[in-house]
């Protein structure tokens, strides 16, 4: 149930890298990895036999950076260019070799002319 977050949020990245904008599609990426990493903390503190102290620790902190996204994603929707504290650039950077990456063609498809 919580990883389908991840999974919208990469989607929307995969249409804007289809028509080619570079700064939407930088920006839906970011949240998918932020998105993947507060699903995979929240399964981990329900899921396994943590100590209370930890797992109190581990949903406080999700909770902090799921409103944080949610800052992220208003900075987002209002036109402003927003980078998440410690993956921003990188994700910026990952996410432009994407776009230029060449697209594959199958050579047994007929083309269309």
């Amino acid at each position: 149930m919580f990883l389908i977050c991840p999974v919208i949020s990469y989607l929307v990245c995969r249409k804007y890298r289809k028509i080619s904008s570079h700064w939407l599609s930088s920006q839906a990426f970011q949240g998918t990895i932020v998105n993947l990493i507060l699903g995979l903390t929240i399964f981990m503190a329900l899921e396994f036999n943590l100590p209370n102290g930890i797992t109190l620790l581990m949903l406080t902190a999700s909770f902090i950076t799921a409103l944080y996204t949610l800052w992220g994603a208003l900075d987002v929707i209002l036109g402003f260019d927003f980078n998440y504290i410690l993956i921003g650039k990188v994700s910026k950077k990952v996410s432009l070799i994407n776009q230029s990456r060449k697209k594959f063609e199958d050579p047994y498809l007929p083309t269309k002319k």
